[in-house]
């Protein structure tokens, strides 16, 4: 008689279950951990500001200073620092962003008229292969490359 493969409902049952409810809580953790990203970053860069500032309001408190006051001082610096940069970096980018936008209907005249793969095979590797004379020959592969100019 041949032996009969035997199923234990009960057992695969268990063991189904308990992969499922650990993929879940897999799936749980690492929906949380997502969220938390977000949180974990602003704390961690909350961090590192107080202790890159924390020197310097040890040395305000060292001249004469409470702690309160020193730490209102550097907070009042640090956020006229960041206004700073925020004056100088802004409106380089706003003229940049003018910039391409008075430019854009250009390259799309450009692009119009050469078409972009004709663009992107005259300013690349073909046209530095053209420049310096290799080219594959119909007689060796069956393939020419006409010039694009």
């Amino acid at each position: 008689m041949t032996p009969r493969l035997r199923v234990d409902l009960t057992r695969s049952f268990t063991w189904g279950f308990t992969a499922t409810a650990g993929a879940l809580v897999a799936l749980w953790l690492a929906t949380g951990v997502a969220t938390l990203a977000s949180v974990a970053v602003s704390v961690a860069l909350a961090v590192f500001l107080a202790l890159a500032l924390n020197p310097v309001v040890g040395w305000l408190q060292r001249h004469r200073l409470s702690k309160a006051m020193a730490i209102t001082v550097v907070f009042a610096g640090f956020v006229l620092v960041f206004a700073g940069v925020i004056w100088v970096v802004v409106p380089m980018v706003v003229t940049q962003i003018g910039a391409f936008a008075a430019a854009v209907p250009q390259y799309l005249t450009d692009m119009r008229n050469r078409g972009p793969l004709k663009v992107w095979l005259t300013s690349g590797v073909y046209a530095a292969s053209v420049a310096v004379g290799f080219m594959m020959s119909s007689n060796s592969t069956g393939v020419s490359f006409p010039s694009l100019r």
